[in-house]
């Protein structure tokens, strides 16, 4: 949702919820980046929202607290 929220669009966009499930399970790649889709967002909270969607899980934000910290800098 925060992706949403910074760049106006979803990150993976389809006709119905059922192809937008399939495309997230599909993914293979990381989402374009905030910054490329929306300049006007602050650079930390693009490197939050990256974190919060790394395509990797060891590259992810690992718990709650750290979105909060990285909300709240």
């Amino acid at each position: 949702v925060l992706y949403e929220m910074a760049t106006g669009t979803a990150p993976f966009k389809k006709t119905n919820p059922m192809q937008s499930l399939l495309a997230v399970a599909a993914a293979t790649a990381p989402l374009r980046p905030v910054s490329e889709v929306n300049p006007a967002v602050p650079a930390e909270l693009c490197e939050l929202i990256r974190g919060m969607t790394a395509y990797r899980r060891k590259n992810r934000v690992q718990s709650m607290t750290d979105v909060y910290a990285g909300l709240f800098r």
